[in-house]
């Protein structure tokens, strides 16, 4: 695919065509506790690496789905709009993708109309194992983690399913290691708790204050 090292769920950098900018996938996400041990067995089962990206995802406040702003280095910078179920297992993905020429003034006026809910940074290594595109990010304030992304073709989910699990045994990972939601959602966790143990009367499901952008935004590796 041209440009396959600079997209993001099969979109390339340019203009891409109404297909390209919507992708059906499926999905897994797995925490990691070795990332060098699954990295050396990517190598070892014929993972290619193809780009090593600088993300910065900026998650806007939307009443479904999910709406994000991705400054990535290279680039092209994208607004993203998904819809996934948070169920700890591979998933079917919704995603629509549209390249930006300026995520800075995008991101000031998002951000004035829906508001801020999350900022997730990561730097993300990205590698091809037979048709599946695996993700190793190292997530600020998270730590490391896996995904598997693969586009759902003619053939059923169920067996596109099935073969991320198989991959996920293959690397030593299991069902356990698995996570349901996004980095956003689990950032808001990791928020929740840490409010609740500064404020044990804090309701739980209580939201955090959304972040907030003043000023210029800058934006950042």
């Amino acid at each position: 695919m041209r440009g396959w090292e600079h997209d993001e769920a099969g979109v390339a950098e340019g203009s891409p065509s109404s297909a390209e900018r919507r992708k059906r996938l499926v999905e897994l996400k797995a925490r990691l506790r070795d990332s060098d041990e699954v990295r050396s067995r990517l190598h070892s089962l014929g993972a290619t690496q193809r780009t090593t990206l600088a993300q910065r995802d900026v998650y806007f406040r939307v009443a479904e789905g999910r709406l994000k702003l991705r400054h990535q280095t290279p680039g092209p910078d994208q607004l993203v709009f998904y819809r996934r179920p948070n169920v700890r297992d591979a998933k079917e993905s919704d995603v629509h993708l549209h390249a930006v020429r300026d995520a800075v003034g995008l991101e000031e006026l998002l951000s004035a109309a829906l508001g801020v809910d999350q900022i997730v940074v990561k730097h993300r290594d990205v590698f091809e194992w037979s048709g599946t595109r695996v993700h190793l990010d190292r997530v600020e304030g998270l730590g490391s983690y896996l995904e598997f992304e693969r586009p759902l073709g003619p053939d059923a989910p169920s067996a596109a399913q099935a073969l991320l699990r198989s991959q996920l045994d293959s690397l030593g990972l299991s069902s356990s290691d698995l996570e349901d939601g996004s980095y956003a959602d689990l950032l808001r966790a990791r928020s929740a708790v840490g409010a609740r143990r500064a404020d044990p009367g804090r309701p739980v499901g209580a939201r955090s204050r959304p972040a907030q952008t003043n000023g210029v935004v800058t934006k950042q590796a």
